[in-house]
This record gives C-alpha cells, sequence and structure tokens, in this order.
C-alpha cells in the first residue's frame, strides 16, 4: 500500500492548478486579439525580408511597405480568382451527380438493408 499524498503537497497542487487556471483564463478570454496579434506577426515576418530587399534598392522605406502590402493583397485575389472557380465546379458536379449516386448506392444489397432499416436516404 502507498502512503496518502501530504497536506503541504495537496496545497501545492490546488496552488498550481489555480495559478495555471489564473494565467489561461485572461488569455481565453482575449483569445480573437491574440489570434489578430500571431496573424500581425506572421505577416511582418513574411513581409520583412521584401521590404529589406527594396530598402537595399534605395527605394523608400514608406514605398516598400505599401508594395510588400500590395503584393500581398494581389496574391490573396489571385489565389482566390485561382482556386475559388474550380472548388465551386467540383461542389456543383457532386451535387448533380448525387441523385444518381445514391440510387446507385440502392443497388449495394447491405446499404439497402439498412437504407430501409434506417430510412438513411
Amino acid at each position: 500500500m502507498g502512503s496518502s499524498p501530504s497536506t503541504r503537497n495537496v496545497v501545492l497542487i490546488a496552488l498550481a492548478v489555480a495559478g495555471t487556471a489564473a494565467t489561461l483564463y485572461p488569455l481565453y478570454l482575449i483569445r480573437s486579439v491574440l489570434q489578430l496579434i500571431l496573424l500581425a506577426v506572421f505577416i511582418a515576418f513574411w513581409l520583412g525580408p521584401f521590404v529589406e530587399l527594396l530598402s537595399r534598392r534605395r527605394v523608400p522605406r514608406v514605398v516598400a511597405i505599401l508594395a510588400a502590402y500590395l503584393t500581398l493583397f494581389v496574391s490573396l485575389v489571385l489565389l482566390v480568382l485561382v482556386v475559388v472557380p474550380p472548388i465551386a465546379n467540383q461542389i456543383d458536379k457532386g451535387v448533380r451527380q448525387l441523385p444518381a449516386g445514391i440510387s446507385k448506392l440502392r443497388e449495394n444489397a447491405p446499404f439497402r438493408k439498412y437504407d430501409n432499416k434506417y430510412k438513411i436516404t
């Protein structure tokens, strides 16, 4: 048989749990702000080398920063223009083929059995 924990150890563990909760709860409350800060830090790390490159080429820092943000914005717009239409087409195609796929599933005996029992389709 093991010995029971001492009162001191129980109090220390309780204080550690309370301290952790007291630290994490305020962070939980401001999580949306922290997300924005992390996003800003990520963008700064991503744009920093580009701004430094332009600054070394004697471009004024303000212009370099504006060029970096413009490049980021144009990249995001192009990404959306390239990625969204094929995804929308695939979703549309899948929705149009759904009734045929369901009727094809009904041809499968095990699926038909469970479909009749649980009304899946």
